[in-house]
């Protein structure tokens, strides 16, 4: 269901990588394996591309633009655990609460319009939903079926089709906060989320351990 979810996605994005056109999950099953239980649509593409975007100071912002996103919150969490290896999540969970506790955010699936995660496979994109505290551990493939992370569901994460659909590597995780930006611009065109935006989250990760969260807003309140 996630891999349909997020070519449906990817396909309405003009900038997507892979736009595969899937209707059916034995698409993905009968995909080959790149180490078992991992198949090819499993994992993230290798891209070429690129992402700029302009930061200002709030007076110039103003004169740039008349639809300004304003960069409301980051955090940077380092936290390895060697037992546990791999992209274990620890770090997403530190730095999101850190970051909802400085901005009141009490229920981030309800007050967050958009997420788009650094997601370089399937099996972490539903594993860092829950880190970030948008639903209970185990809770996220559940959702899933249930479509609260589509473009038109209760938290629509990674409407541009993320890091599996497009791995553009070196502006990846910048491509993160632009397209949270297009959301919250209202000018992502036929990926643009049904909600109203106003405020959303970007994930990066290095290595294995290390996250930064940014929080955007269209609103200076």
């Amino acid at each position: 269901m996630l891999r349909l979810r997020i070519d449906r996605c990817a396909c309405k994005n003009p900038h997507a990588h892979l736009k595969l056109g899937l209707e059916t999950i034995e698409e993905v099953l009968n995909s080959p394996y790149l180490v078992t239980p991992l198949r090819l649509l499993d994992m993230c593409p290798t891209s070429e591309g690129a992402c700029a975007i302009i930061v200002a100071s709030e007076e110039k912002a103003r004169k740039i633009t008349n639809k300004p996103v304003w960069v409301k919150d980051w955090e940077v969490v380092h936290n390895f655990n060697i037992e546990l290896g791999g992209f274990n999540g620890l770090s997403h969970t530190e730095a999101a609460e850190i970051v909802y506790k400085r901005n009141g955010i009490t229920n981030p699936r309800r007050d967050l319009s958009c997420v788009e995660l650094y997601d370089p496979a399937t099996y972490v994109h539903l594993d860092f939903i829950e880190c970030l505290g948008l639903c209970e551990k185990g809770e996220a493939w559940k959702l899933e079926e249930k479509g609260f992370w589509d473009l038109d569901g209760e938290c629509p994460t990674n409407p541009s089709g993320g890091v599996i659909a497009t791995n553009a590597i070196g502006g990846t995780a910048l491509l993160r906060q632009a397209e949270v930006a297009l959301q919250l611009r209202g000018d992502a065109g036929d990926y643009q989320i049904s909600r109203v935006p106003k405020l959303g989250l970007a994930t990066a990760l290095g290595g294995a351990s290390w996250t930064v969260l940014t929080l955007l807003s269209n609103t200076l309140d």
